[in-house]
């Protein structure tokens, strides 16, 4: 249930500007890792978080939630 709750929350942050996204991610208690940036994918670590938000950033703006974790 709770990681309905964070995936349906993260959608909030598509269309905020990274910095407004990183803001918002942390008053509810999340991180966000940049995974793709530009249409280019990032390397990424595996360790798995339920608290993170994986996004996709187009000129400075989240456009996607990728993943949880």
């Amino acid at each position: 249930l709770e990681f309905r709750r964070v995936l349906f929350r993260s959608g909030k942050l598509v269309g905020l500007s990274e910095q407004e996204a990183q803001k918002v991610a942390e008053s509810l208690g999340w991180t966000v890792r940049v995974g793709r940036r530009d249409g280019v994918d990032l390397m990424l670590t595996q360790e798995y978080s339920t608290s993170r938000v994986n996004v996709a950033v187009e000129k400075g703006i989240v456009t996607e939630v990728l993943s949880i974790g």
